[in-house]
């Protein structure tokens, strides 16, 4: 008898959800702050991210970011298979405003919208000609060394870059602060455009860390304004607070392209001290 593995039961899982036309209204949620916004804007933000929430509901992708916070190695071989979907339908149910601090921020109002969605959820199989070549200069890195990393993609698309630390704080190496994506060709060999340099923590001997390449066929903006107050920048990399709200903002992205859009690999190094 064949014992499947955790990843392969994960996806099973995510296929009974929501076969290819499966769809029934799901409720979702969603919010975005007022400031900086018309009122429009931000009703305009939080039935988004209300619709995205219905999809990610629907198509298993919070099963998949319960995964990945749990064990990413396990969680990325399931992110490259979640089931994306796409709301053909959907009614707001509650439109309401909160501030969870005003004593402190009066100024923190955010806009919050409940709706009911009805979510298509697309089994599409992943484009078995699009991927990645990805590698870095070192896998056994010394303290202080140069880390260098190169991505070749078999078909044109845009490239986000995750470095996972030894603590679990997550890094976007790319896009940067003042870097915005830009596309890469076909066949053409896009190197990393800042100088990366491996560092072990004070207190050990060695660590090990990962970078986690996601390409998509299309722009995919992570950051929106739903989950700012949840990074900081630190220099030209965007810092994760956690990485529950990072996994969590990939995975409610990544549901609404069809996997023959998007493609991903993982990179592990070790970096030992001098």
């Amino acid at each position: 008898m064949k014992i499947l593995k955790f990843w392969e039961i994960a996806i099973l899982l995510l296929l009974f959800m929501g076969g290819p036309h499966a769809q029934e209204w799901v409720i979702g949620e969603g919010m975005c702050p007022a400031a900086g916004h018309t009122p429009e804007e931000a009703l305009e933000q939080a039935v988004q991210a209300a619709m995205r929430d219905a999809i990610a509901r629907h198509c298993g992708a919070n099963i998949v970011s319960q995964t990945v916070v749990q064990n990413f190695m396990l969680g990325a071989d399931v992110i490259e298979n979640i089931t994306s979907g796409h709301v053909v339908e959907y009614e707001v149910v509650k439109r309401w405003e909160e501030n969870p601090d005003p004593e402190n921020n009066p100024l923190n109002d955010l806009i919050k919208v409940q709706l009911k969605a009805r979510v298509v959820c697309d089994t599409t199989p992943s484009d078995p000609y699009f991927k990645l070549d990805a590698s870095l200069n070192k896998l056994n890195l010394i303290d202080g060394e140069e880390v260098q990393l190169t991505v070749t993609p078999s078909r044109s698309c845009y490239l986000t870059v995750l470095n996972i630390m030894a603590d679990q704080s997550i890094y976007q190496l790319y896009p940067l602060k003042n870097l915005p994506q830009q596309e890469v060709q076909a066949g053409e060999t896009w190197q990393y455009p800042l100088h990366l340099i491996a560092q072990c923590p004070p207190g050990r001997d060695k660590v090990t860390e990962t970078i986690y390449i996601i390409a998509t066929r299309e722009p995919v903006q992570l950051i929106t304004d739903q989950v700012q107050q949840e990074t900081h920048w630190q220099g030209e990399f965007l810092v994760w607070n956690t990485p529950q709200t990072c996994w969590k903002t990939i995975v409610s992205s990544l549901v609404r392209i069809p996997r023959s859009q998007r493609t991903s690999v993982v990179l592990s190094y070790t970096i030992h001290r001098k």
